[in-house]
């Protein structure tokens, strides 16, 4: 399935009801880890704009997974995914060699962003700090303290930000490098809870693969 198709998937299960109907993950089950060139692949699929995520991430599972109802799906027209490369040798990506694809969703009345962050060199988490202070609104210390967390993980352990609003897991990687998935919710609070937040990060989590 290429990006226009999952495109048209996306739109005709934009507002899917999360309490009827089934979902099964596109990958299945013999699909694999992502990699680190995947994820950079996939950030240039994206570029400044596409109309669905080149993951197939199902954000319905992943909703039905963390015991909501209601409607989830893709928000409004315009782009759903972007993708970020490195600009230069010494900007963090550059110097991390690695990309991010960013794929934006909305569970009822919340927007959220499920970041896929790829490096060959470093740890996938630390290259999203700044993203991860912003919408947290969280101090130096209290950043440093939740990367370190975060980072030494397990693979497919959620970790969120004591404002419930950022979650993160660790992914396993077909290969060298490593590959993280960062769910946020945006500046502010998540009416969701912190619980979901980890929730929906660890079933999308499941979801990634190559």
């Amino acid at each position: 399935m290429n990006i226009r198709d999952r495109a048209v998937l996306a739109a005709a299960v934009g507002a899917a009801l999360l309490a009827t109907g089934c979902s099964q993950w596109p990958g299945g089950e013999d699909a694999k880890p992502l990699s680190v060139a995947g994820v950079k692949k996939q950030a240039a699929e994206a570029g400044a704009g596409a109309d669905a995520c080149p993951v197939p991430y199902d954000i319905v599972a992943a909703a039905r997974a963390a015991g909501l109802t209601g409607r989830a799906g893709v928000p409004g027209n315009g782009p759903h995914a972007w993708g970020e490369r490195a600009d230069g040798p010494d900007a963090v990506l550059g110097k991390a060699d690695g990309a991010v694809l960013d794929c934006a969703y909305r569970i009822n009345s919340e927007d959220l962003h499920v970041f896929t962050s790829g490096v060959a060199k470093g740890l996938a988490v630390s290259v999203m700090a700044p993203r991860i202070q912003r919408d947290a609104g969280m101090g130096v210390s209290a950043l440093s303290a939740f990367v370190e967390k975060a980072d030494k993980a397990a693979e497919g352990e959620p970790v969120v930000t004591p404002g419930g609003n950022v979650a993160t897991v660790r992914l396993p990687v077909a290969g060298s490098g490593d590959i993280a998935l960062i769910v946020s919710f945006g500046e502010g609070t998540n009416s969701l809870g912190a619980d979901r937040a980890g929730e929906i990060a660890k079933a999308l989590a499941g979801q990634a693969r190559g």
